[in-house]
């Protein structure tokens, strides 16, 4: 038996597809070759040349030659040319290693057998800036 909930379902499905095929058949390929999509709206070109020339200007800094999307392998192979990686070395935040103990080693309530413990972490990762914090929540004042 057909209810006036299936009925609008079967309308609303009927609607969605009709749309869907509507905008696949007005969306045509770019022969151009670009980094964005292609344009919808023959309005927005202007837009979307400033911002190609902008990809343009961020690759050029980059000492990289534009190069089209079906020249990749993969969407991977893609981005990791588009944003080069530099490691750890050429990041502008410092690593750090955050500990969190009852009471930091310059307190006298540190207990002896920890104190290898934490000076471990400073020794196993020269690079990190190692800081210890006490929990001022176990402490009321």
């Amino acid at each position: 038996m057909l209810t006036v909930r299936k009925l609008v379902l079967i309308i609303g499905a009927i609607f969605s597809i009709t749309l869907f095929l509507i905008k696949t058949s007005t969306t045509g390929s770019s022969s151009k070759p670009s980094l964005l999509r292609p344009n919808r709206n023959p309005h927005s070109a202007k837009a979307d040349d400033a911002l190609q020339s902008e990809v343009e200007k961020i690759l050029e800094s980059a000492n990289r030659p534009l190069r089209h999307a079906d020249e990749f392998d993969s969407l991977r192979a893609h981005l990791e040319y588009l944003f080069p990686y530099e490691g750890a070395a050429s990041t502008k935040f410092p690593a750090y290693i955050w500990q969190t103990w009852k009471y930091t080693p310059a307190m006298g309530e540190f207990d002896e057998r920890f104190r290898i413990t934490e000076a471990s972490w400073t020794e196993k990762h020269p690079d990190y800036i190692h800081e210890v914090r006490w929990l001022s929540c176990v402490h009321p004042k």
